[in-house]
């Protein structure tokens, strides 16, 4: 889709990386070792009150509930087809 794509195994890694480079848009799992997706989001928003997240579980409507009170912008359940991430990064 273009855009330029930083990974990172886990939140507390996630957020290191998010500190240090330009990032637009983060797309995270909710469930990760160390910093789970809820702990990283909260972190962010933090910090960074209008970083846009996107936040994917398969962990069910409860998992993307908390993801959005938590402060992700957009939440998609997963498995996330191309078509629905590229709807969720407009």
């Amino acid at each position: 889709m273009g855009h330029e794509v930083h990974l990172a195994s886990d939140g507390e890694e996630a957020y290191k990386k998010y500190l240090r480079k330009d990032i637009e848009v983060v797309i995270t799992d909710l469930e990760m070792p160390r910093a789970d997706g809820l702990e990283f989001i909260q972190a962010l928003q933090g910090l960074y009150p209008v970083a846009k997240i996107i936040a994917a579980s398969a962990g069910g409507s409860d998992r993307l509930h908390a993801a959005k009170r938590a402060g992700a912008s957009v939440v998609i359940s997963k498995l996330v087809g191309p078509d629905e991430l590229g709807r969720a990064l407009e």
